[in-house]
């Protein structure tokens, strides 16, 4: 009977892993590596933004309310290229132009290659917070700030 138990639980186990794997996606799957630059765009220090970030939350704006995140994941990978994904599919792709590069500030902008832009998109300053931690935040316009917790 204990066998039977065993054999049940472990092949439920692989099915769980199979599905949980298919579901998983990487940005460079879609575009290589050299689609928009050919060589590394960021600084050592500005670096850290290749990852795969976890939206939490918007903040700000005259009223300096928050909000609930319109996607889930932002994923950096090189040479600038970023995706947004939203319930495991990548929902805009595009690439970072650098407009500032200098050790007291970081300004970026996402240029959408898709229809369908979202409010991370446009310019947007750069602040690490840790290694963990990535904020984007629109100093031109209604002073919102995006948070992020870094996944990988």
């Amino acid at each position: 009977m204990n066998y039977k138990f065993i054999s049940s639980l472990i092949v439920f186990l692989v099915f769980v892993a199979s599905c949980e794997k298919e579901n998983q996606f990487l940005i460079t799957d879609l575009v290589t590596k050299d689609k928009y630059y050919d060589n590394e765009i960021f600084t050592e220090e500005n670096q850290k933004i290749y990852g795969k970030w976890e939206f939490l939350y918007y903040c700000g704006g005259i009223a300096g309310g928050t909000y609930d995140p319109t996607f889930d994941f932002l994923e950096v990978v090189r040479y600038g290229i970023y995706g947004i994904i939203a319930n495991n599919d990548v929902k805009d792709i595009g690439r970072i132009i650098v407009n500032k590069q200098e050790s007291e500030e970081t300004i970026i902008t996402f240029s959408s290659d898709t229809i369908q832009p979202h409010l991370i998109l446009g310019r947007q300053n750069v602040e690490f917070q840790g290694n963990d931690t990535l904020v984007l935040f629109d100093n031109f316009a209604d002073g919102y700030f995006s948070f992020f917790k870094r996944v990988k």
